[in-house]
């Protein structure tokens, strides 16, 4: 073979591996951005199918505020109709006022049977049914109609009494990116917005209402004490909670817990109430 055709032939092999690492490298670089592309519209839809849910929810089954005062029901009309004037026992009828039927409120117990608790901080977007299971993994990814949803749903720490009976109860949501679940939970690190927002508002499934004040707001990790439950006395439980700064006498803590942004896969938001 020719010196010419030696050459030739090195440029044409050297090209075509040329074209084949083009031709990876393109590959490559569609299905990065193809999974890519898919990821954000799997985020997008579970954003928008979660805050359906949750909306639908809402408007069914969130509990009444609390009991409001009786309305006021007319005066019966003392005025009568005489019937039968010719007889002598005429017959005096009385108008009274119809009076509605009053329902009972429908029960999200219907929807998911473990059901605990209905959570809501007035002014805030935080208002949502509680549930627990017997783990803090599934509601991570589930939603509270059940559907496989990366922002899941609110959910109680499987250690705790679902009543909120424990010395200290714990209560998780994702840190929703649009502001929903916990993702406004970061907000009580400012002094002006912990103050207007302290109350928060527990309805059980009785109907019962348990008010919460919110006393402090940190950040910290997974591994911070205040993830406490369980206590040997009441004195133990004073010094806990003394240690997260709450107001002296408080029998019962309520912590709500959330990830951060920007933080870490182990820092988390938690802010703290009493009753």
């Amino acid at each position: 073979m020719a010196k010419s055709e030696k050459k030739e032939s090195a440029q044409q092999n050297k090209s075509g591996r040329r074209r084949i690492l083009f031709t990876v490298a393109f590959l490559f670089f569609l299905v990065v951005a193809v999974y890519s592309a898919s990821q954000i519209f799997i985020g997008l839809w579970e954003y928008h199918s979660s805050q359906n849910e949750y909306e639908k929810l809402r408007e069914i089954y969130e509990p009444p505020e609390a009991a409001q005062a009786t309305e006021a029901i007319a005066e019966p009309d003392t005025s009568t109709v005489i019937a039968n004037t010719s007889s002598a026992d005429e017959e005096e009828i009385t108008n009274k006022p119809a009076v509605a039927e009053q329902k009972p409120p429908l029960n999200p117990a219907e929807v998911n049977k473990e059901y605990i608790g209905w959570l809501k901080i007035s002014s805030s977007v935080i208002n949502y049914p509680i549930v627990q299971a017997q783990d803090n993994e599934k509601y991570l990814k589930t939603s509270f109609e059940g559907n496989k949803n990366g922002l899941g749903a609110v959910f109680m720490d499987f250690r705790c009494a679902g009543d909120f009976s424990d010395y200290h109860s714990i209560v998780y949501a994702h840190n929703a990116k649009n502001g929903t679940m916990f993702g406004s939970l970061a907000k009580y690190l400012d002094a002006e917005y912990l103050n207007t927002h302290r109350e928060i508002t527990i309805t059980m499934p009785d109907g019962e209402k348990q008010i919460w004040y919110v006393f402090a707001a940190r950040k910290s990790d997974i591994n911070d004490h205040a993830y406490r439950i369980a206590f040997s006395s009441n004195e133990s439980f004073a010094a806990f909670a003394a240690s997260i700064d709450a107001p002296e006498g408080i029998n019962r803590i309520l912590t709500l817990s959330t990830c951060t942004t920007g933080g870490g896969n182990d820092e988390r938001m938690l802010v703290h109430a009493s009753q």
